[in-house]
């Protein structure tokens, strides 16, 4: 079931005479909208807002040549999902496509786009919200409305093994409500990587993923001060003690096992990565949700913060960018050997936050660098997702921009704010094994030469 949040009736109206007026001014055969919203226990899907998949700059009256063509190829789609997935909170996602059209000439050539194209955004958001450790999308939504008639048609499309199962489906609409999930994480990740592909962004991907995966493993969680079982509702009673945040509070151990083994290679030597963060976490989820949705939510919030951040940060590097070829697409990678020389220090894009007007809980996130302001982020964000918002709404207060002394203490060895838990790798803690042991039989060889001359004597 496909649900819709009551709001948006009145939106889907207003963007019906905006297509109507598009269609006669620049005979624009679609218009496309993101569906963003949750994924709500098996096979629902609860929407809370549409942003449109805009026209190409290039657009004119009467155009109608690279305007229609270039509107309706995957990968133009595919680039604008990338950049709108950056800006959403965990438990909050791309969960289908809304499109309007004519019902019998447009529609029927389109479809299998518009599947593909869900398939692939399906693709990236496991990539960018679990560093594909897990799948979590098994369905996604297709709404399609008749330019002339209103009538609507709506699909459930099967993704994963299964892709290419396309059931028809109801859509309602409904009140709807997310909760915030508030957390925070901090610690230093430093890694030695090897020079594999010399590419920085695969390299902050590569150095995250043991962490992520001790994230991802963690089951002491606290919500609110007090362990809850994954299965309760996340409210137990909506009537008369309905909260709309909640605080999560998790413990992951900061190293990995025992059993970890490693070699350090002159490769990887000089290689080395430090990676130190300490980030304010607000994800959310529908407020019927389970304690279990709650968790995996903030898990979500963290890796798809962490590969945003990697992301803007590659994207500015551009002075040490080189083409690479991908699964057929061509994209920018950041060659490491060009920035290793001087041991450089970054700082991340720190988070410009805005909430979605009629659900407060959901808060999205424009990334700004130091030359960025407020102003800039208050544009982007009226141009990504559709939302008309007011400089005071946007608050870029939750981290600041570090100053140059600052960036020089980061790359002090041994530097770590005290609150922060050290994330030691595992070449460092194969280093720290062989120390001790080092004491160890020092002491004891000590013990037993203090023995033999006491029994000489």
């Amino acid at each position: 079931m496909i649900i819709l949040d009551e709001r948006l009736k009145k939106t889907l109206e207003e963007h019906l005479k905006k297509h109507k007026k598009e269609v006669d001014t620049y005979e624009v055969p679609v218009s496309i909208y993101f569906m963003v919203g949750s994924f709500f226990e098996q096979y629902d899907i609860q929407v809370a807002h549409y942003i449109r998949c805009p026209l190409p700059k290039n657009k004119g009256p009467k155009d109608t040549n690279s305007l229609a063509i270039r509107h309706l190829e995957t990968n133009f789609i595919l680039s604008y999902a990338n950049q709108i997935l950056r800006m959403l909170p965990g438990g909050v996602d791309i969960v289908g496509i809304l499109i309007i059209s004519d019902e019998h000439t447009t529609f029927p050539p389109l479809k299998s786009l518009l599947l593909d194209s869900l398939q692939h955004i399906a693709r990236l958001s496991t990539t960018a919200t679990t560093y594909d450790l897990f799948e979590y999308i098994t369905h996604m939504a297709l709404i399609q409305i008749d330019e002339l008639t209103g009538n609507d048609q709506s699909f459930l499309f099967e993704i994963g093994e299964k892709a290419g199962s396309c059931e028809p489906t109801k859509f309602q609409y409904e009140k709807l409500e997310w909760a915030s999930i508030v957390s925070r994480v901090g610690g230093r990740i430093s890694d030695h990587l090897p020079l594999k592909n010399d590419d920085l962004g695969k390299d902050l991907s590569e150095m995250m993923i043991p962490w992520a995966e001790r994230l991802l493993e963690c089951d002491f969680i606290l919500m609110d001060g007090a362990v809850r079982k994954g299965v309760d509702d996340l409210n137990t009673d909506l009537v008369k003690n309905k909260k709309t945040s909640f605080e999560i509070a998790l413990v992951v151990k900061s190293e990995c096992d025992d059993h970890c083994e490693t070699t350090l290679t002159p490769e990887s030597a000089s290689n080395w990565h430090d990676y130190v963060f300490d980030v304010e976490i607000r994800a959310a989820i529908p407020i019927k949700s389970k304690v279990d949705d709650a968790f995996i939510a903030i898990k979500k919030h963290i890796y798809r913060n962490f590969w945003a951040r990697n992301v803007f940060l590659c994207d500015l590097m551009s002075g040490n960018q080189k083409k690479a070829v991908e699964d057929g697409q061509e994209h920018f990678v950041v060659s490491i050997s060009a920035i290793a020389e001087n041991g450089e220090v970054y700082q991340m894009p720190r988070p410009a936050t805005t909430t979605l007007p009629y659900h407060s809980s959901i808060l999205f996130s424009d990334w700004l660098f130091e030359a960025d302001s407020i102003e800039d982020s208050q544009k982007k964000i009226k141009e990504m997702l559709d939302i008309d918002v007011s400089i005071e709404h946007v608050d870029d207060g939750w981290e600041r921009s570090l100053e140059s002394a600052e960036l020089d203490q980061v790359r002090a060895p041994g530097v770590v704010p005290d609150h922060l838990p050290l994330i030691t790798s595992i070449h460092e803690k194969a280093s720290n094994r062989r120390f001790y042991i080092i004491i160890f039989v020092s002491i004891i060889m000590g013990i037993i030469s203090w023995i033999m001359y006491k029994m000489m004597a």
